[in-house]
C-alpha cells in the first residue's frame, strides 16, 4: 500500500482484494454515480483489478481510478476499432473506473489518482479510452504521458465516439509494436 497525503485528502494505491469491504463498496457506489460503466458485475470487475487508487477527504470517499486487466478478444478490441498501429496483446493494463465526486472536481484530484497508478506501473504499457467530447480527461491523460492512437470509434452502445490513448513504459527503450 502506498499513501499520499495532501491537505485533508489522502490518496492510497493498493490491490483491491486486500481492501476493506467498505472501501470497495464506496468505490462501486461512486463509479455507478459516474454513469459510464455497466453496474451488473462492477464489484467483481473492480476486485479483479491489479491496482486501485482512491481518495478520501475527511472520511468521505471522493475519487477512484483503477488499472484493469483488459478482456476483449484479439479480433474485437479497442485497438482494432480505433485502427491503431499498436497491438492490443502487448498492453496488459487498462486505466479506467476514473470518477471524482462533483464537489472535488477541478482540484487536480483526477490527475493525482492517475499519476499514482502510473508511478506504480511506470514500466508497463497501458491504455485508456475516453469519450471524444471529454477534453478534460484527454488532457489529464496526455499530461501523464498517454498519446492518442488511431481514430475515433463508437462505444459498445453505438451512441458516443471514444478515443484510444496509449502509454508506453518510462524506460525509453521500447519501440512501436505494429500489428502484422
Amino acid at each position: 500500500m502506498i499513501t499520499h497525503r495532501n491537505d485533508s485528502i489522502v490518496i492510497t494505491v493498493d490491490m483491491p482484494h486486500g481492501l476493506a469491504a467498505t472501501i470497495i463498496d464506496a468505490a462501486v457506489i461512486l463509479i455507478n454515480q459516474g454513469g459510464e460503466v455497466r453496474s451488473d458485475d462492477l464489484r467483481y470487475r473492480l476486485l479483479r483489478c491489479p491496482l486501485i487508487s482512491y481518495a478520501i477527504d475527511r472520511d468521505e470517499f471522493v475519487g477512484v481510478a483503477a488499472l484493469k486487466v483488459p478482456h476483449d478478444s484479439a479480433e474485437d478490441n479497442v485497438f482494432v476499432k480505433a485502427e491503431s498501429t499498436y497491438c492490443y496483446r502487448e498492453f496488459l493494463l487498462e486505466l479506467g473506473f476514473l470518477v471524482v465526486s462533483a464537489p472535488h472536481r477541478r482540484k487536480r484530484l483526477a490527475s493525482r489518482l492517475i499519476e499514482t497508478l502510473c508511478e506504480k506501473k511506470r514500466f508497463s504499457k497501458m491504455f485508456a479510452t475516453v469519450r471524444e467530447e471529454n477534453g478534460h480527461v484527454q488532457a489529464l491523460l496526455e499530461n501523464q504521458g498517454f498519446k492518442r492512437s488511431g481514430r475515433p470509434f463508437l462505444d459498445r452502445g453505438g451512441k458516443s465516439n471514444l478515443l484510444l490513448f496509449i502509454r508506453l513504459p518510462n524506460n525509453n527503450t521500447n519501440t512501436e509494436i505494429l500489428v502484422p
